[in-house]
């Protein structure tokens, strides 16, 4: 999911005039949250009338019912807070966030005193319970790579990936976890760009 950036001032004064954060969707009431994290899956009239072997294939179509509970709006306001804090030490209009970025590319990768805004949570519960189906009803309202091209009247060329998703490695190394972030980013970016990938082997 892309789209190129259409940006909405925040009342919020830590969010002014930080274009990866008014590229975002605005802000959702609790009642917007609902409607868009549901799926009911359109009335099959027209399966009652299906053999008996077909219509229990039919019945599969379950599996996307999402029906809104209190955890899905938690998550959403969560998931919301989360990316614009993380974003509010890094607007890339400011001075010292360019200072940060340049100056991490020529010292080597060394520390500079940028502070960031990002913080983190959990979710955690047993298998079967219906995570990743809510995390993934949160997710698909944010597009995951915007462009952007301008803002304020200049020139502002950005691609943003607001989120990744990397699976857990099956075998515990650091090796698999970058491939599998290596691997997520390039999927973000060829459906961005609707171009071959470029993948990205490590020796050993």
């Amino acid at each position: 999911m892309s789209r190129l950036a259409k940006y909405t001032p925040c009342p919020v004064p830590a969010y002014v005039g930080n274009p990866l954060i008014e590229a975002l969707p605005p802000i959702m009431s609790v009642a917007t949250a609902a409607e868009l994290v549901s799926y009911f899956p359109p009335l099959p009239d027209s399966e009652r009338d299906l053999p008996n072997e077909i219509r229990l294939h039919c019945i599969d179509e379950l599996r996307t019912v999402v029906r809104p509970m209190p955890i899905h709006l938690e998550l959403e306001a969560a998931v919301s807070t989360l990316m614009r804090r993380g974003y509010v030490n890094r607007n890339a209009l400011k001075s010292e966030t360019m200072r940060h970025l340049y100056g991490l590319a020529g010292r080597g990768g060394t520390a500079t005193n940028f502070t960031s805004s990002a913080y983190s949570f959990s979710l955690v519960g047993l298998s079967g319970m219906g995570k990743s189906t809510a995390l993934h009803s949160v997710l698909k309202l944010i597009p995951q790579v915007i462009e952007h091209q301008r803002y304020q009247g200049r020139e502002f060329f950005q691609t943003q990936i607001t989120w990744l998703k990397v699976e857990c490695p099956y075998d515990g190394s650091l090796k698999t976890l970058c491939l599998g972030f290596f691997k997520a980013l390039d999927d973000a970016v060829q459906r961005q760009l609707e171009m071959p990938v470029t993948t990205i082997r490590f020796a050993g």
